[in-house]
């Protein structure tokens, strides 16, 4: 039902901007095009549909606080990977020194939990 709601508000957008393009400038300016789309793209997409599909699933065996930790340890992680591979944007030490107290929460939490 989420992915439901999820690609009928998208549509709902899309065509809100198709339909009046002063609405949202920057979009209506790239139609018909696809200006710098790379495959990398598709990947937050794919791993939306993995924590939806998987939250509930480690739920039931971890329980809902290290789920959510692990959930966000790895967001953090695989935010700088993203920065660093598509964005060119260089993990910085406070960047990887917060992810990695994050993680190391995460990890106390489900070992201690």
């Amino acid at each position: 039902m989420n992915m439901v709601v999820a690609t009928v508000a998208t549509f709902a957008v899309y065509m809100a901007v198709r339909t009046v393009p002063g609405l949202w400038p920057e979009a209506a300016a790239g139609q018909g095009r696809l200006n710098g789309f790379t495959p990398w793209h598709l990947l937050p997409g794919l791993c939306g549909v993995v924590i939806v599909l998987g939250m509930p699933w480690a739920m039931s065996r971890l329980g809902a606080v290290q789920s959510a930790l692990l959930l966000m340890a790895a967001q953090l992680l695989t935010s700088l990977v993203w920065d660093a591979m598509v964005e060119g944007r260089p993990a910085t030490f406070p960047r990887v020194l917060g992810s990695g107290v994050a993680f190391a929460g995460a990890a106390i939490a489900v070992w201690k939990g």
